[in-house]
């Protein structure tokens, strides 16, 4: 099952495409805090007979799996009472008591918010491998090569990080969703976009952006918007890790537009590179394009390994006299456990912002797949605009902040952790001179 729009705003209408055998009924359902319950029923759409639907449709030179041409099994709007957040539809078949399948959209804001966090839908369809391929070799664990696209128009079966076999089956609940069950428990003003909105110049944000998650595919349209916003005082919390590495193009399909994100994470090899070297999609901080994400956030990859989102890592604290940390406890080497996930970020020395901040905390030394030991680093300054931009350097700071899905991992909420991250968005939110 999937949905023909990543995200709507009130009113937009939203295509159901199942493939299936028997009755079943969709219901919509909100996440988040919602009382603490994580998640609230908002409409039934009734019941559907579902049919086996048309294989997938393949393009061989691209490695391209879509189902653009599968006919929609229901359609309904967005209501206007819907506020802006997360929002599932579930599809429960009635022959069993078992759930079939869902899908995910975000009720993108009517106004602007203090708060605007940015759910990181280009990374999940990256890493969905459902018809055997997604932009990582052995996609689908099929053992073929990856592919140069991905199509937004195709069931969710995510694959190349263990964790996203869990929770559901969805990218969304590993790491977005603790945060959100965190921010929204603390009763911040708080608006909902995709990066898609991103790279259409939407960012409605009065004073902080934040970035959810693993956040791993920009386009220059959403880099440009998110520069422009920082320049003009916004401030960023970047509570992910290997954000802004891979360039991307995305095109329409029959469905609407942003339906398919090309990358073929090599600049030489894409088929563009002759008549457009700028547009080229690799990595963002080598040649062509020279805009490293460590331009933006401070840092820079640095490595994975997928059992720390298993047996998740400590992250130790540092300059702890610094004002972020007031309240929270910490001192220099305090350690925080079980934040520190399968991909972490230190400190570029290259960037133009390594020399204006502070480094609050390193993870304990870790032996990642490219380079064996080495350490991530959280990072905060203040960028040219005025706003303050923290980055966590880590994948899996969220954990730390609520750890209810968390149920396979020793991880729990950690009340430091809570001050700290709460510390930097009211010195967002009220102004402030460190």
């Amino acid at each position: 099952m999937f949905c023909d729009r990543s995200s709507a705003r009130s009113g937009e209408r939203i295509g159901v495409y199942l493939s299936g055998q028997g009755s079943v009924n969709l219901t919509v359902w909100r996440l988040g805090h919602e009382g603490g319950n994580g998640g609230r029923f908002v409409a039934d759409l009734g019941v559907v007979e579902a049919v086996p639907a048309k294989p997938p449709f393949f393009e061989s030179e691209t490695g391209l799996v879509s189902c653009s041409h599968w006919p929609a099994s229901c359609r309904f709007t967005v209501d206007p009472n819907w506020k802006s957040g997360i929002y599932m539809v579930r599809a429960d078949t009635l022959s069993q008591p078992t759930r079939s399948a869902d899908a995910i959209f975000v009720v993108t804001p009517t106004k602007i918010h203090d708060i605007i966090v940015i759910i990181p839908v280009t990374t999940w369809v990256a890493y969905n491998g459902w018809g055997g391929r997604s932009l990582y070799d052995g996609g689908g664990f099929t053992g073929l090569p990856r592919a140069h696209a991905v199509s937004f128009d195709r069931p969710m079966k995510p694959v190349g990080s263990p964790i996203w076999e869990l929770n559901q089956g969805h990218p969304f609940f590993t790491w977005e969703y603790p945060l959100i069950r965190w921010l929204e428990s603390e009763l911040f003003d708080i608006g909902y976009v995709t990066n898609l909105e991103v790279g259409r110049g939407e960012l409605p944000a009065k004073n902080l952006i934040i970035s959810a998650g693993h956040d791993e595919y920009w386009s220059s349209a959403m880099r440009d918007t998110l520069d422009l916003s920082l320049a003009a005082g916004r401030s960023l919390f970047w509570a992910g890790a290997n954000g802004m590495c891979w360039n991307i193009r995305l095109t329409a399909t029959n469905l609407g537009e942003d339906r398919t994100l090309t990358c073929w994470k090599d600049h030489l090899s894409d088929p563009i590179m002759a008549s457009e070297p700028n547009a080229t999609t690799g990595r963002w901080g080598e040649w062509p394009l020279y805009r490293s994400e460590s331009d933006t956030i401070g840092l820079r990859w640095v490595d994975w390994d997928f059992s720390l989102n298993r047996r998740p890592a400590s992250w130790i604290a540092r300059n702890t006299n610094h004002p972020i940390f007031e309240g929270t406890e910490l001192r220099d080497g305090d350690r925080v456990p079980g934040i520190v996930g399968d991909e972490w970020d230190a400190l570029d020395p290259s960037s133009p912002v390594a020399n204006r901040g502070v480094v609050i905390g390193e993870t304990e030394c870790l032996i990642g797949a490219n380079l064996g030991p080495s350490r991530g680093q959280s990072y905060m300054f203040r960028a040219d605009g005025g706003g303050l931009v923290l980055a966590t350097g880590t994948t899996s700071w969220a954990w730390g902040l609520n750890a209810s899905t968390l149920e396979d991992r020793e991880t729990v909420a950690d009340p430091r952790l809570q001050a700290l991250t709460r510390n930097f968005i009211d010195a967002t939110l009220t102004g402030c001179n460190w």
